[in-house]
């Protein structure tokens, strides 16, 4: 593409035209002076215009519109090319992004599922904990009053309990 850019630049398009013009002249007035040299100023002036675009019109069609037609078909097809493929790009970024986006919330809520169980079998720990320190103290041969408070310390340890800092255990006795 560049070559044709190149060899179809302004200076180059005006010395061909300028060429072909210059050599059909010359040719004319050659075959104007030695072969029809009776011709008067006027019909020498029609015969020299006719036999210049007989002459000129094929040269510069297959100097310079040929090349430049082709030039732009090339050129046009490029674009058309380039913009089909700027069309794609749009759309596979546009589908690209539409994916991730739900890739991340899908993510998102899986995060979100994953802290839940996680605080769960936290809480779930906690309280499987002090549950056995309670079983554990409870088979101690200690005063039961020694029991209860350390049964409210363990309870009130877990962190989701904790929100005073006292309680109450009430013992009723069935009747």
């Amino acid at each position: 593409n560049m070559s044709l850019q190149a060899s179809h630049s302004p200076l180059r398009l005006l010395l061909t035209v300028t060429a072909v013009i210059s050599v059909a002249e010359a040719a004319i007035m050659l075959l104007l002076n030695f072969v029809f040299p009776h011709f008067s100023g006027l019909t020498s002036v029609a015969v020299d215009t006719a036999l210049l675009v007989i002459l000129v019109s094929p040269a510069l069609y297959f100097l310079l519109f040929l090349p430049i037609t082709k030039e732009i078909r090339e050129r046009t097809e490029s674009e058309r090319a380039l913009r089909e493929h700027r069309e794609n790009l749009e759309k596979l970024i546009e589908t690209r992004t539409k994916e991730l986006a739900e890739s991340n919330q899908h993510l998102q809520g899986e995060l979100a599922e994953r802290r839940r169980a996680e605080e769960q079998i936290a809480r779930n720990y906690h309280i499987q904990r002090v549950i056995s320190s309670i079983l554990q103290t409870s088979l101690k041969q200690i005063p039961l009053k020694e029991v209860l408070e350390f049964s409210l310390d363990a309870v009130l340890s877990v962190p989701f309990f904790s929100m005073l800092n006292k309680g109450s255990i009430f013992l009723v006795e069935e009747s």
